[in-house]
């Protein structure tokens, strides 16, 4: 581990020195409040607040694991396994998404009011848009 010391603000100027070329600095931000938030359950307040605050081991690694696989290029959502989504909390994985006879049989059987066009909505799968489009 390459932090000087175990306080936040040392975790920090890593993540800066690490990321700061391949993101700009508000995304970056923003990025490392989303890693304090998922690892550690603090809001940005608290974050700011505890700039000199010393981290456990545990606490650090927590928030230091993530860094090699953001450096690699890894996308956030699947370095920390999840995103919130207008406060819904979505699980994210690399694993491809596929149509099952069970999905086509739940959209056969839905049922629509009278006179209106069923719809359906895919969010994040493609599976549904992709089949019955």
């Amino acid at each position: 581990m390459q932090v000087s010391d175990n306080r936040v603000q040392a975790v920090l100027d890593l993540y800066r020195e690490r990321l700061s070329e391949r993101y700009p600095a508000s995304e970056l931000r923003a990025l490392e409040r989303s890693v304090f938030r998922h690892q550690l359950g603090w809001d940005m307040g608290e974050l700011e607040m505890r700039r000199d605050q010393a981290l456990s081991e545990s606490e650090l690694l927590q928030v230091y694991r993530p860094l090699d696989r953001l450096v690699a290029g890894e996308p956030l959502q699947y370095v920390l396994g999840s995103v919130v989504f207008h406060g819904l909390t979505i699980g994210v994985s690399r694993k491809p998404a596929r149509v099952r006879r069970d999905h086509e049989n739940w959209w056969t059987e839905s049922s629509a009011p009278e006179g209106h066009r069923r719809r359906c909505v895919d969010i994040g799968t493609g599976a549904v848009a992709s089949r019955w489009r």
